[in-house]
């Protein structure tokens, strides 16, 4: 089944795509980074934070407390789409604008 890049985006979750517009674009919608390639990062960046969250939680709620409910989000494999989407849909908008 063939979901459209619009369905994909509507059910990526509000903090996460509060937090894809404030932290993640503005440091890698470069121009060369494909929408698969920043929700890539994006993912190992949660993988590696949810480690440090494993190895010692009690560092990782100190440094990450605002991202404890979006890492597990993000790092799932399930959901790589729906980030893609979203990132697109944005990309798509900003061209839209021009």
């Amino acid at each position: 089944m063939n979901i459209s890049q619009d369905a994909l985006a509507e059910m990526c979750p509000p903090e996460v795509g509060e937090y894809i517009d404030e932290k993640i674009l503005p440091e890698y919608a470069n121009g060369k980074n494909t929408a698969k390639m920043i929700a890539n990062s994006m993912a190992q960046d949660a993988l590696e934070r949810l480690n440090l969250k494993h190895e010692n939680h009690i560092e990782y709620y100190k440094l990450y407390s605002d991202l404890a409910l979006i890492d597990p989000y993000i790092s799932a494999k399930v959901n790589r789409c729906i980030l893609v989407g979203y990132i697109q849909t944005i990309f798509d908008e900003w061209e839209n604008e021009c």
